[in-house]
Order: structure tokens, then sequence, then C-alpha cells
């Protein structure tokens, strides 16, 4: 029998052994940090929600999340890409992921952004492409206090973890293919851009929706992007798996060492991204 979700309330948190509960409690916590540093003109920018989450979510499950921070090269910083790795018993799932803020005051996502020193270059289709030529995923985490309009692709819940909650958007992961064709398509208001997107807890919650809660996370992550790259033209090449090794549960040498040691320090630096985050996802599967 499942207990009962946690209380969502911040004031009250105190940590929780659910990996799904402690992703919705951040997400929730970036939108309402949103909402206060408006009010004083003072909201955060990527960077600072970026090391807070990682912070967070080191600290909290010390055991099971490792994070190695690169030295900061100036293209890791303006990149600010990371990559993120979950195994357990089924393999591996790697992503690329680069975080995005909607802007305080006009709710705005900066996917038009051209990449440095390519002009006629989307951000989003460098993002891509170094995600491809990596063998993972390329997604941007969206900061935002925003909610998508109509038909949104994936609701913020409910699930076994938490109520049905709006402040779940604060962090929500959108297709690096799909960014950039908002960003072509100058299509970059938070409102619209949500709707292709969904709340980050569905990195690591099995309870949901469709999805089988017997299956591991690693296995629930593959059906949920494959899903997400089916239904985005520019991605569906992606699916071969010679393209991308973690349709098969494999990842990097250096990678498969770091979770086998649970040690970081053995991932190897890669250029353009500012470090790495291990996700030990095995028990996932019991809560």
């Amino acid at each position: 029998m499942r207990q009962n979700a946690p209380s969502m309330d911040l004031n009250s948190w105190a940590g929780s052994a659910d990996l799904c509960y402690l992703f919705r409690y951040l997400a929730s916590k970036v939108y309402r940090d949103i909402g206060r540093g408006r009010a004083v003109g003072l909201v955060p920018w990527e960077t600072t929600f970026t090391d807070n989450l990682l912070l967070e979510l080191a600290t909290a499950r010390p055991h099971e999340i490792f994070i190695r921070r690169f030295g900061a090269d100036e293209e890791s910083v303006l990149g600010a890409d990371w990559l993120w790795w979950f195994h357990d018993q089924d393999g591996y799932v790697g992503l690329r992921v680069q975080a995005k803020r909607a802007h305080p005051e006009t709710g705005h996502i900066n996917l038009k952004q051209p990449a440095p020193r390519q002009p006629d270059v989307l951000q989003a289709e460098v993002l891509a492409r170094r995600a491809q030529q990596d063998g993972v995923v390329g997604l941007y985490c969206l900061y935002t206090d925003h909610r998508p309009g109509p038909h949104g692709y994936a609701p913020c819940g409910p699930c076994p973890h938490g109520p049905l909650d709006h402040t779940q958007w604060g962090c929500a992961l959108l297709l690096a293919e799909t960014a950039a064709r908002h960003g072509r398509a100058k299509r970059t208001f938070a409102n619209a851009v949500l709707r292709d997107s969904w709340p980050w807890y569905h990195l690591v919650c099995r309870n949901y929706g469709d999805y089988n809660a017997s299956v591991s996370v690693t296995q629930n992550l593959r059906i949920l992007i494959g899903n997400l790259i089916v239904g985005e033209p520019t991605a569906v090449e992606q699916l071969n798996q010679d393209r991308l090794p973690w349709m098969s549960g494999r990842a990097p040498d250096d990678i498969v060492a770091a979770f086998a040691e649970r040690s970081p320090a053995l991932v190897a630096r890669r250029p353009g991204v500012a470090g790495a985050v291990l996700l030990e996802v095995s028990d996932e599967r019991r809560r």
C-alpha cells in the first residue's frame, strides 16, 4: 500500500526518501523564488538556480547522487551544459542539459540565441548536435513561474509523490530540437514553449500517467524520451541505436567506472560541459 505523499509546504520540508518528491520540491522552490525575486528586482540567473538545485540534490542524496564540476573555462560558463547520467539495473541513460530562465518581466525564453561565433546557427541546434555526438539526449531545463497554454504536452501532476500543482513548471524540460524549432519560428514566450515541455520530475517518477510503475527509472526514461523524439520531426533520425547508445543502456567507459567506484572524479572532461551529475537510481523501483 502506497504511503501518502509528503507535504509540499516548503517551510516544513525536511527531506524525503522519494527522489520524485525531491524533484517536485525543488521545482516548486524555483517557481516561488522567481516570484519572490521579481517583487524585489532580484530574480536569480540560470547559473545560480542550477548551482542551488545541484547542491540540494547532492546533499539530500549523498550516497546516490554524485556531482563533479569541471574548471570554469569560458565555453563551459557560457554554454552551461551539464551531463546527467542515470544508472540502475537496466543500464544507463545520458542527457546533456542546458538551463534557460524565462525573462522575469516579459516571460520570453531566449531560444533565438545564436551560438558563439556562429551567428547563423542557434545555440539550441549546437546543443542538439553535441548531444548526438556524445550519444546522449539534448534538453533544456527551463526555469519559469509561468504555465503552458491550453493543450500542453505534459500536465504537472498528480503523481503518487505530490498533488496536481502548477508550481511544477518551475523546472521544465524541453527537447533541444524542439527548442530550435521554437527559436526559428520566433515563438519564445513561456506560455507557448511550455506546451511542448514537461515537468522535470518525470525524469525519476515511474508512477505517472500511462507509464508502468513496475519498470525501472532508465526503462521509463527510454520510453518517455523516445516518445518525445518521435513527436519531433527534426529528431526522428536519432532513434538509430548506434547513434544513441543509451537506447540500449550503454554508457562511455568513464561513466561506467565513475558509477562503479562511486567517484565522479573519474568522469572525463568534455568540450563545453560545465560538469557531470551521476544518479544511481537502482533502488527507485521499490519506492
